[in-house]
């Protein structure tokens, strides 16, 4: 009798996580408003947004925010603040090695606001179309953004 408990408790378990991500797969149904011209990935990296203002980044306004898919012309982000800008630079760390995570780069790129909507529970999703990677001899100010991308690698660089 316990080994069947047991059983279809877990078979209730896995009915559950099946359903959720089932309705939670980003890959299947589009949000009403997004629209995507290429398959996007699904990729869970945490990554600093930075307002881009006057051909800068404004490094006093940022937010931390985790990618939800990653495709060719764009990344999709999860957030719990509204974000209410037009174009944006996008700071991750980027590991060489997938061994050696903490040996990377810093990566900034610049990208125009596509999507951005509420999706429950106080999270935000904005997506974004990305135009160019930015370099730090290009753009100066994005030295003071390095050190705030850098504590998002996965062993604190």
């Amino acid at each position: 009798m316990f080994a069947f408990g047991n059983k279809d408790r877990q078979k209730h378990v896995h009915d559950l996580l099946n359903r959720i991500s089932n309705i939670s797969t980003p890959n299947l149904i589009p949000y009403s408003g997004e629209c995507r011209q290429n398959q996007r990935v699904n990729r869970s990296i945490p990554v600093l947004l930075a307002a881009w203002e006057d051909g800068r980044p404004a490094a006093g306004i940022t937010m931390n925010a985790v990618t939800k898919d990653i495709g060719e012309q764009g990344i999709s982000f999860i957030t719990n603040t509204q974000f209410r800008l037009e174009e944006v630079v996008v700071g991750m760390y980027v590991a060489t090695d997938a061994r050696e995570p903490e040996r990377g780069n810093c990566e900034f790129l610049r990208g125009r606001v596509k999507q951005n909507f509420a999706i429950g529970g106080g999270f935000w999703q904005i997506g974004i179309e990305v135009e160019e990677i930015l370099s730090e001899s290009h753009t100066p100010e994005l030295e003071q953004l390095r050190t705030s991308v850098e504590l998002l690698a996965p062993c604190g660089v």
